[in-house]
C-alpha cells in the first residue's frame, strides 16, 4: 500500500516516511482550489514532489472563502538508512479559481524537525 500511495513499483524494507501535517486558510471572499505541495525537499540531492515519492491530500481540493483546509502529504525520506536531516524545505504550488491562478506558488519555507 506504501508503495503505491507514492507512485513506487515496489518498495524494499526497511523504508521511512516523513508526514507533513499543516493547515491552510483561505482569507479571500470566494472559493479556491490549491494545487498542494509543490515540492519537498529534504537535503540537496533528495526532493519529493508529486511524480516522485510524494502522496498530498491537500492536491486538487477546494477551500471555502474565509475557510480553512486541515490536511497532510506523505513521502519517502530513505530507503536504505534512518534519515538524519533536521530542516526540510516546502514549495506550495498555486491556487486557482475557474482554473486562472489567483494565488502564486511560494518561494522555499524551511521548516525545523
Amino acid at each position: 500500500m506504501a508503495a503505491q500511495a507514492l507512485n513506487l513499483s515496489a518498495l524494499k524494507s526497511p523504508y521511512y516516511t516523513i508526514q507533513l501535517k499543516f493547515t491552510i486558510y483561505n482569507h479571500g471572499k470566494q472559493a479556491v482550489t490549491t494545487d498542494g505541495i509543490k515540492a519537498i525537499r529534504l537535503s540537496a540531492n533528495q526532493q519529493l514532489n508529486a511524480t516522485n515519492q510524494l502522496s498530498d491530500a491537500s492536491a486538487g481540493k477546494t477551500i471555502a472563502g474565509k475557510g480553512q483546509l486541515a490536511t497532510f502529504a506523505t513521502g519517502l525520506a530513505s530507503e536504505k538508512t534512518k534519515p538524519t536531516f533536521k530542516t526540510i524545505k516546502v514549495a506550495f504550488a498555486g491556487a486557482y479559481v475557474n482554473q486562472k491562478q489567483v494565488v502564486s506558488p511560494t518561494d522555499w519555507l524551511t521548516l525545523t524537525v
